[in-house]
């Protein structure tokens, strides 16, 4: 266990935020605002049962995965890490 902390706690200090991580971030959260919209005060099951905003849902999940995985990796590096210095400490 000790090891594997220590393997993660000298993550790179310096990293270049490139725009399109930036812009991908703001996707993630545009996206899913719009879920937030679609579902706000309904139940699991009248969800279910209107095709057209589970559809809506399930495809702004979509995009808000594409968006994922336009990340760059030295950032989703940066939130793995944070991650875990979180649930290690």
């Amino acid at each position: 266990m000790r090891d594997e902390r220590q393997r993660f706690s000298n993550p790179p200090k310096l990293f270049i935020v490139m725009p399109r991580d930036i812009d991908s971030v703001r996707d993630i959260i545009e996206y899913g605002r719009r879920v937030i919209h679609i579902i706000e005060e309904m139940t699991p099951h009248s969800l279910q049962s209107d095709e057209l905003r589970y559809d809506a849902v399930i495809r702004n999940l979509e995009i808000m995965g594409e968006a994922a995985r336009r990340v760059s990796k030295p950032i989703r590096w940066r939130k793995f890490c944070l991650n875990c210095w979180k649930f290690c400490d």
